[in-house]
């Protein structure tokens, strides 16, 4: 047999159980994983404090909505204490539908038998239910002896928590079409591992992308945060339109006050060039919509910018290009970035699936760098004072790579009165209204980004962050690098860039979409190193984290509800998220993945300064572990759409 015809089986065998596999899995999470209690979110219904003192034949009872398909159990909590000595109760709980039917009953023989499981017992949502609870007698040592047992609310209406699952046929049916879809991506990617054909392989990394894709456009898009975005554009136009330029955010705030809108709904244009830069990109919609566009008919908007944002991350990995053709590196080299970069789940996760615009500014901080390597720090410094007036982080880039390069203080100071001049000309032209006051006091009392970017401290006043920043950027000043050596100043200033962010992460308590520049420095520096395999595996480890991390703050939960499937199947998301299985789990799981994340993450900003690379060679990364990130995204959308599905 030739290689060929051995390879060719031992991929048919691996194909062959990797579809048994498959289908094992979504047997067992249709039947067997919804059971597990850790999924199920308990309802409380007429949870009140009023203890009921119990004997002998009293019965209680209280209807309710049924929110689950299928229930867990049913929890009638008794509240007894030792000097009752309560030693035995007989009860009997029963469970009747709207016509009065038994849909089951459980005898319960002590106080301490809290829970009273019905599992398996399929019902109807949303159909009016009634509890009913039949008290015998009670066990206290003493004839007919009174004692407090059960609670109610005031009115005596009996007190209880219900567990279940949902799973309906239109939610089975999205979980479905989600696992269908991320079956084949993972076919399409085992079939592809040993293929020599390069252009099969691109076929193959096209479809799965595009696979990924389309399921944070429909499933998981943060439709929220992109509507408040199109809308301030929308807001934006309109005013120009009128003639307000300069107050234009005078014009949208009182706009929106004549709409009565809600807190939750006002145009948080507050940034004049990040949403002038949306705005004209969502330029074949202005005249179909206006500012006054409300939360419910934003679907079409928020579907096209949720493009607009994926055209920019090829946008950006195109810019690549010219990075590395002034640095003279290789096609090699090119490929392995555009791969690395691409293809990380981090970096899709924060712009495409969570539905934020960052990835414009990192797109005009690549078109600045090729001029940093050129050393024209004035045009760099122009380009990112566009950069910074979008977004003030950057100046986490600039400052470090300019004092890394620049090393007369005269020409620091010019360069740093550059990078500020959009800033500042904003600032003065746009941002002195009661407009852009009013909305950016509800941003700061929402968002508080200066209380979060100091949030981590030595006492009282010391910043653990500003402190570290403050270190890298003396380090970088006396740091004697060769300009002249572009392939040197590629390394160091990515390297720059990526201890910084590293520091960022572990001691800032961030947004998401703030890491970017993280994914993008780890691209460029991975393929300098001969052992990237341990780089990538520490890198998918540091992306996972990461993931699981943004979930432990309850984004999994907010991410669902503000998605396109719930307004489509009018059924919103109230289940367990993330962060109540880690608290389920311990009520250390929470810190301990943070604190993994920051470990792992300053452990590769380590290796990378201590194996730093002798000759600045590059080094072919393996698709295969490369691409192979992508299941990180595909296993948290499939875990979405089953949460939805079966315990929202």
């Amino acid at each position: 047999m030739s290689l060929q015809a051995a390879a060719k089986d031992k991929r048919l065998k691996i194909t062959v159980i990797a579809i048994l596999c498959l289908i094992v899995l979504y047997l067992l999470m249709l039947t067997v994983v919804p059971e597990m209690s850790i999924w199920s979110i308990p309802k409380a219904f007429n949870n009140g404090d009023v203890k009921v003192a119990v004997s002998t034949e009293n019965t209680y009872e209280q209807s309710f909505e049924m929110p689950f398909v299928r229930i867990c159990s049913i929890d009638i909590p008794m509240d007894t204490n030792k000097s009752d000595n309560v030693v035995a109760v007989n009860a009997t709980a029963t469970l009747l539908d709207s016509s009065g039917n038994v849909v089951a009953e459980k005898k319960i023989t002590s106080a301490y038998d809290t829970v009273n499981e019905f599992k398996y017992i399929s019902v109807n949502r949303g159909e009016t239910y009634r509890l009913k609870l039949m008290v015998n007698s009670v066990g206290t040592g003493s004839e007919n002896e009174r004692v407090p047992l059960l609670t109610t609310d005031e009115n005596g209406a009996l007190s209880f928590t219900v567990k279940g699952i949902v799973g309906d046929s239109s939610e089975v049916m999205v979980f479905t079409i989600v696992y269908l879809i991320c079956s084949v991506a993972v076919m399409l990617f085992i079939m592809r591992i040993d293929v020599e054909h390069i252009g099969k392989i691109y076929a193959c990394d096209g479809v799965i992308f595009g696979l990924l894709i389309l399921l944070s456009i429909v499933l998981i898009t943060q439709y929220y945060d992109l509507f408040m975005i199109a809308k301030s554009a929308l807001r934006m136009v309109d005013a120009f339109k009128s003639g307000n330029v300069l107050n234009y955010m005078d014009s949208s705030y009182t706009s929106e006050l004549a709409d009565q809108s809600s807190k939750m709904l006002f145009a948080y244009e507050y940034n004049f060039i990040s949403i002038f830069i949306v705005a004209v990109l969502m330029a074949p919609l202005m005249f179909f919509y206006n500012g006054d566009l409300a939360y419910s008919d934003g679907g079409v908007v928020v579907m096209y910018l949720t493009v607009v944002v994926c055209v920019m991350v090829f946008v950006a990995a195109w810019l690549i290009k010219y990075i590395t053709k002034e640095c003279a590196m290789g096609e090699s080299y090119l490929r392995n970035v555009r791969l690395l970069f691409l293809s990380s789940a981090m970096l899709l996760y924060m712009s495409v699936a969570y539905g934020q615009i960052d990835i414009i500014y990192i797109a005009i901080i690549l078109a600045a760098l090729p001029f940093y390597y050129r050393k024209k720090y004035y045009i760099f410094a122009l380009i990112m004072s566009v950069v910074v007036a979008m977004k003030t982080l950057p100046l986490m880039i600039f400052i470090p790579l300019l004092l890394l390069a620049v090393k007369k203080v005269r020409e620091i100071v010019i360069n740093m009165a550059i990078v500020m001049v959009f800033p500042v000309l904003t600032k003065l032209l746009f941002e002195r209204n009661y407009g852009h006051t009013a909305v950016a006091n509800v941003i700061d009392e929402d968002y508080t980004y200066i209380d979060r970017i100091t949030s981590f401290r030595i006492g009282d006043s010391i910043s653990i962050f500003v402190l570290l920043f403050a270190l890298i950027c003396i380090a970088a000043f006396f740091h004697k690098a060769d300009v002249d050596n572009k392939k040197e100043m590629l390394f160091k200033s990515m390297l720059a860039i990526f201890i910084t962010y590293s520091c960022f992460a572990s001691f800032v308590d961030w947004h998401q979409q703030w890491l970017i520049p993280l994914v993008l420095s780890a691209a460029f520096l991975i393929p300098f190193y001969e052992n990237n395999k341990l780089m990538l595996l520490l890198n998918t480890a540091i992306e996972g984290l990461f993931i699981l991390t943004t979930n432990a703050q309850g984004v999994s939960t907010y991410m669902i509800n503000y998605g396109i499937i719930p307004p489509l199947l009018r059924q919103g998301y109230s289940g367990t998220s993330v962060k109540l299985i880690l608290n389920t789990l311990s009520p250390i799981a929470i810190p301990a993945v943070r604190t993994l994340f920051a470990a792992t993450l300053l452990f590769m900003a380590i290796y990378l300064v201590r194996k730093r690379p002798a000759a600045f060679e590059t080094h072919e990364c393996s698709r295969v572990r490369a691409f192979g990130r992508l299941g990180l995204l595909y296993g948290f959308i499939l875990f979405y759409s089953w949460c939805y599905s079966f315990i929202g």
